[in-house]
């Protein structure tokens, strides 16, 4: 009997202790939206890094559209080529909509829909990304929209250039701004390769997000392999997902 008053005992001082814990996705909203505290050369070194990677990816922008712009017109007559396109290829479907479920880290999964809408020419990308952890039980959202403008198509590639705004919603709803780069490669006229990768600014830090993609497409409807990370600056979100795209001209 006294061992069992004593088992009861340890159990109830050790369940707040257990439920006290803070779960990863707990984890990495904080470090996600915090301002840490760090040197002046650290900060130095930060900032140095990040206007190199805003460099370098002015440069393939520039680059990319200077090309588009200075493209000869065809020979052919009745076929010209513009540097954006007003008229929707097999690289930029006018509706698009992905479904995404996604093994994160240890007990975090994940539903990710994203869906873009485009003309041709100018586009709308809308992106919502749930995470679920089991234990403890938590919830973490990561939602994006951004307007998009068409760099640079052809036959096998495809960039776009787009911006906007950005929400973290877990304990706390945290806003920023959002670049977005989304490009594609097309091996054939049925399955490629896509990176989506997009920078978010959340009270001072740089979230990183990617999306690597292999997909085979079957009429207007694709399969998709991926890997998502979604990285803060200490802690990070990714994992495998398999996934389904609907597409519509």
């Amino acid at each position: 009997m006294k061992t069992m008053s004593l088992i009861i005992t340890v159990l109830f001082l050790f369940l707040p202790i257990c439920s006290a814990q803070a779960g990863f996705l707990e984890d990495f909203e904080e470090d996600a939206t915090n301002k840490h505290d760090s040197s002046a050369s650290t900060k130095n070194s930060a900032s140095n890094r990040i206007s190199k990677e805003c460099s370098f990816l002015a440069s393939i922008l520039f680059s990319c559209g200077n090309n588009v712009l200075n493209e000869p017109v065809s020979r052919k007559k009745g076929k010209k080529q513009t540097a954006f396109f007003k008229n929707n290829t097999p690289h930029r479907p006018y509706v698009r909509a992905d479904l995404l479920l996604q093994k994160a880290n240890s007990d975090v999964s994940a539903i990710g829909l994203e869906s873009e809408i485009s003309n041709g020419q100018i586009g709308l990308h809308l992106k919502l990304h749930d995470f679920e952890e089991a234990v403890p039980n938590d919830n973490l959202k990561f939602s994006q929209v951004h307007a998009m403008l068409t760099i640079y198509r052809d036959k096998f590639f495809h960039l776009d250039f787009g911006a906007g705004l950005a929400s973290l919603d877990g304990k706390y709803k945290t806003k920023g701004y959002s670049l977005f780069l989304p490009t594609r490669i097309n091996f054939n006229q049925s399955s490629g390769f896509e990176m989506y990768a997009s920078m978010t600014e959340l009270n001072g830090n740089f979230i990183l997000d990617t999306r690597i993609s292999l997909f085979k497409q079957f009429k207007d409807v694709s399969i998709i392999a991926s890997y998502l990370t979604l990285k803060a600056p200490n802690e990070t979100l990714h994992g495998p997902a398999l996934g389904v795209s609907f597409s519509f001209k």
